[in-house]
């Protein structure tokens, strides 16, 4: 039984409450899937990476999320990795990512 003292969100220094739990996705996972598990069962917290070639994936989840339910944007929460270890490749990365 799960310790109903636990907080299941991390607040971040913004005030927004980001669910503790998330989704991860996998190389081989489908946007429907993805678009699956945001509305049917009510993920919100998305983890994706650009070394698991997903991005655009999951990137279309979304897109699917939003045009056709009432969840908002600002609602989802999508985290990354970056795998570049040298400090002048991050922010290209990072880019890379958001597209």
């Amino acid at each position: 039984e799960m310790d109903s003292s636990v907080d299941p969100n991390y607040v971040l220094n913004n005030g927004l409450l980001m669910p503790k739990i998330g989704l991860g996705t996998s190389q081989n996972q489908s946007a429907d899937s993805i678009y699956t598990a945001i509305v049917d069962c009510g993920y919100r917290h998305l983890d994706t990476a650009s070394f698991y070639k997903n991005e655009e994936v999951v990137g279309e989840a979304i897109q699917k999320v939003l045009t056709e339910t009432d969840i908002k944007r600002e609602d989802l929460f999508v985290v990354t990795k970056v795998w570049q270890h040298q400090k002048e490749d991050i922010r290209g990365a990072f880019e890379e990512s958001l597209k």
